[in-house]
């Protein structure tokens, strides 16, 4: 199931419609990038490592 439909592991209740997934992947996406850090990049985020963040309209 995963994040985006487990409330235990900090997803949320799946989207109803287009609109609403749309918004849950960008957040999910901020997060990743953002947020959780990745061995790959010494432990830092990829925004960190990079640069770079995505969109603030993707993200909302």
């Amino acid at each position: 199931m995963g994040v985006f439909g487990d409330p235990a592991a900090g997803g949320s209740a799946p989207a109803v419609d287009v609109k609403e997934l749309h918004a849950k992947i960008g957040q999910y996406l901020f997060f990743y990038n953002s947020r959780r850090p990745h061995s790959s990049v010494g432990g830092r985020t990829p925004d960190a490592a990079y640069g770079a963040t995505i969109p603030e309209a993707m993200a909302a």
